[in-house]
């Protein structure tokens, strides 16, 4: 009997022992937490820009004729009595678009009357009619380009129809009509001309022309200045949300646990 009372002794002993001991265990575990995340927002912000841009000034004035002269002894574009008026644009070199705006009253008899302007910068204005000289057969029918003829010398004529060919066309009107309280208008554009030329043909009588020639002037030049703006751009924009994560704990635990721990 002693021989199984020691080894029942024994085998408590070593239960025990086994019994107390621990083991490692690895258990899974979840925590709430707080995270600051970004979004993205569009916003209008202002702010100031500084720019070029071109400052436009314009006005316009009644311009008188510089000279003029009359001749019924001249034929332009085979319709006799010519009026010339020119005139001369005041400080024309600092603008930088002149235009013409030429007012036509109903004459107080009716006659056929042409209108035709011309940009005589480059030429200048036409002189009164050379007579012709003595024994000199002048030019009485349009010849090639010419536009002028009568009676006037051969040089004088020569010139005049040259002077036709390098100034520059604006433009014209014949058959002209209008009411005394409503005239006719003519609009053109100038450009940058210096010297203006007017041929008016037809009536017998210069009081019989009644025009009137206004300047209407544009100057523009650059300009700098700051201007304020508003534009569309992208904001980050922090917030907190709230998460949870999973971690894992490893515990030391007694044997006996294992027996009866589920997870």
């Amino acid at each position: 009997m002693k021989p199984i009372k020691c080894l029942l002794l024994i085998a408590l002993v070593s239960f025990s022992a086994v019994l107390s001991s621990c083991v490692s265990k690895e258990y899974t575990m979840t925590q709430d937490y707080v995270a600051t995340e970004n979004r993205t927002e569009y916003v209008t912000e202002s702010y100031t820009e500084n720019e070029t841009y071109v400052s436009v000034s314009s006005g316009e004035y009644e311009l008188p004729s510089f000279n003029s002269w009359t001749s019924f002894d001249i034929t332009f574009n085979n319709v006799g009595n010519l009026y010339y008026y020119g005139y001369d644009i005041p400080d024309a070199d600092i603008y930088d678009n002149i235009s013409l705006k030429i007012e036509i009253w109903r004459p107080p008899q009716y006659e056929v009357e042409s209108i035709t302007v011309f940009d005589a910068t480059k030429t200048g204005h036409l002189s009164y009619p050379e007579p012709p000289v003595v024994g000199e057969e002048t030019t009485t029918a349009t010849t090639g380009n010419y536009l002028i003829t009568g009676n006037a010398s051969n040089d004088w004529l020569g010139n005049a129809n040259t002077w036709l060919s390098q100034s520059k066309f604006l433009g014209a009107r014949s058959n002209l009509w209008s009411n005394q309280d409503n005239p006719q208008i003519i609009e053109l554009d100038a450009g940058k001309a210096q010297k203006i030329a007017v041929i008016i043909c037809g009536p017998q009588n210069r009081w019989n022309t009644n025009i009137r020639l206004t300047i209407l002037w544009t100057i523009m030049k650059p300009d700098y200045g700051s201007v304020d703006k508003e534009r569309t751009v992208e904001k980050l924009v922090p917030y907190q949300v709230m998460k949870q994560r999973t971690y894992y704990e490893i515990r030391h635990i007694p044997i006996w646990e294992t027996f009866f721990s589920t997870n």
